[in-house]
């Protein structure tokens, strides 16, 4: 959530967890109660043609023709920075020329000097500029730690990717993917043939459905780590009988993937991995509230990851992420993903309105609400009250004194449209949420369902700065 309502640093009074983490089981099922139902999300017609668009869009920098970003667009990062480069590791404020004296290596005058097809060979992160030092912004504004202005995505281990340009020394480079682009550390990206291409292309897709995968090659050599959000090819083209959309068994031994391995030379070799049962299903996952209420339970408790920050998620990774096995294909900050369906606003109503339409409008487990900066999936209703999925920083308070701060949540939850609304500090009326919600974002499958899914945004993120 952006600083006027979710975000920031600690408060005083962090010691105990918010009413709404005290009495909302953090379960989908028992969060909801005799409410939960098992049904199907999507028509298994429907989520195979969103499967196929979801194929699309994560391979589209492996088009033909691709088109990276300009040299004007890259050198405005630059340019940002050099105006203001906030405050490093040590909370001491840039020096003026800290982002120009990057510009040589960067070697921007000969961009793109690369063009090829690549794929992540670790997770690692997307950053504005290539450094993997931090940008704050300067102490007491409250929106310091962890918010590192640079950090624009994480990136799972094999996702697709374009590589436009190499920095003068080989160790950064130049990366886009369907969702995000920017600078990456060059070990961590290989270069791909025509045949890794073709796999991807053809062969079916397996779906990573828990964190903290590890990828292991026949020998036991570790590749990688996979988290949710991933898919990879099967080892062979041909996906196991009776599995895809609407149920299906999966092999008793697990499925068999093909992961990148970076060699020597820097190209990617394709290695055979064998994935337990219950870490991958088959591409894509029956869209039921059951399956999503699984895969959401999962990431509960997890901590929140501004940007990605140390493989966790913020609130639109969480999106995102949680989406990805079922075959939608969701854009990456929640501005994007705020217009990634059929929108209905919100603007100008009461909140009491606001919530009686979520609850009479709004589709459990499909609809997105979103907030200046903060995006939140709908997940049904508890005692006349809407509930919500989101990971989130914290709720703003004004601590002794007069000073404004942050009652910490930090982590992905299950609350209501008024977290903290019990604080006798709490900040009114940015802490609301219900007054904050601007829209409404059904993702029912069908023709509502915004089809610019089918090719990445084209222009950079406005600012990692928006998901909060």
């Amino acid at each position: 959530m952006a600083p006027a309502a979710l975000a920031g640093c600690g408060a005083a009074d962090a010691a105990l967890p918010i009413a709404d983490l005290r009495e909302i089981p953090q379960n989908c099922r028992a969060a909801l109660g005799p409410g939960f139902a098992d049904r199907t999300l999507i028509a298994p017609d429907v989520q195979t043609q969103l499967a196929r668009e979801y194929r699309q869009a994560i391979l589209s920098p492996w088009r033909d023709g691709y088109l990276p970003r300009s040299t004007e667009e890259v050198r405005a990062l630059f340019d940002k920075y050099a105006r203001d480069g906030g405050c490093g590791e040590n909370l001491v404020p840039r020096d003026a020329a800290w982002a120009g004296k990057m510009l040589p290596q960067a070697n921007l005058g000969g961009y793109p000097n690369c063009r090829r097809r690549a794929i992540a060979v670790r997770n690692t992160s997307m950053r504005q500029l290539p450094t993997a030092e931090p940008a704050f912004l300067p102490p007491g504004l409250g929106i310091g730690y962890p918010f590192d202005r640079l950090q624009e995505s994480a990136l799972w281990a094999n996702t697709p990717l374009f590589v436009a340009h190499v920095s003068a020394g080989g160790a950064w480079a130049w990366a886009e993917s369907s969702f995000a682009a920017g600078w990456v550390p060059a070990a961590d990206v290989a270069f791909v043939d025509d045949a890794m291409v073709d796999a991807w292309r053809r062969h079916p897709l397996a779906a990573i459905v828990r964190d903290g995968v590890s990828l292991r090659a026949p020998d036991g050599a570790f590749i990688a780590t996979e988290h949710i959000g991933a898919v990879l090819p099967l080892a062979d083209s041909y996906a196991p009988a009776g599995a895809g959309p609407g149920g299906g068994t999966q092999p008793a031994a697990g499925l068999e993937v093909l992961a990148a391995a970076r060699m020597p030379d820097g190209t990617a070799t394709p290695i055979r991995v064998r994935l337990e049962p219950g870490q991958a299903e088959m591409f894509p996952v029956p869209a039921t509230t059951a399956r999503l209420a699984d895969l959401a339970d999962r990431m509960l408790g997890q901590s929140y990851g501004w940007g990605g920050l140390y493989e966790q998620r913020d609130c639109s990774a969480m999106t995102r992420d949680l989406f990805a096995p079922f075959g939608l294909y969701l854009p990456r900050n929640s501005s994007e993903q705020a217009r990634s369906g059929k929108v209905i606003p919100l603007g100008g109503m009461s909140g009491q309105a606001r919530q009686r339409l979520i609850l009479r409008d709004g589709i459990p487990m499909l609809t997105l609400l979103g907030a200046p900066g903060h995006i939140m999936l709908y997940l049904g209703q508890r005692d006349g009250k809407a509930l919500i999925l989101h990971s989130t920083w914290g709720v703003k308070v004004r601590n002794p004194g007069g000073a404004e701060g942050y009652k910490l949540i930090g982590r992905c939850c299950i609350t209501t449209l008024a977290p903290g609304a019990e604080l006798p500090n709490i900040i009114l009326p940015e802490a609301d949420l219900l007054r904050a919600i601007e829209v409404m974002v059904l993702l029912d499958g069908g023709d509502n369902f915004n089809r610019l899914k089918a090719s990445p945004f084209d222009r950079l993120r406005p600012s990692a700065e928006s998901d909060r």
